[in-house]
């Protein structure tokens, strides 16, 4: 993962798949990892990144106009949050 310290504090820097151009305005993804040492901001960059993936997947799923899709992609995403 590219971490990058900027101002004393480590962020995650990657480039957002074009699959998501249509819900992702941003080419380049910047996010701060709310940390200064560089170990636990390794740890979190790769749980971090897979959140905004999941989070992108979701709102392209979200899109249809079909009201059982969506309520399909609000459980998935209540599930991977721990919630039933």
């Amino acid at each position: 993962m590219p971490l990058i310290m900027r101002g004393g504090t480590w962020h995650l820097r990657r480039r957002m798949p074009v699959r998501f151009a249509e819900v992702e305005p941003r080419r380049e993804v910047w996010v701060s990892l709310k940390t200064d040492a560089r170990l636990v901001a390794a740890r979190t960059a790769t749980a971090v990144w897979e959140g905004l993936i999941g989070g992108r997947e979701a709102q392209l799923a979200s899109r249809s106009d079909d009201a059982a899709t969506r309520l399909a992609v609000a459980r998935e995403i209540a599930a991977r949050r721990g919630l039933t």
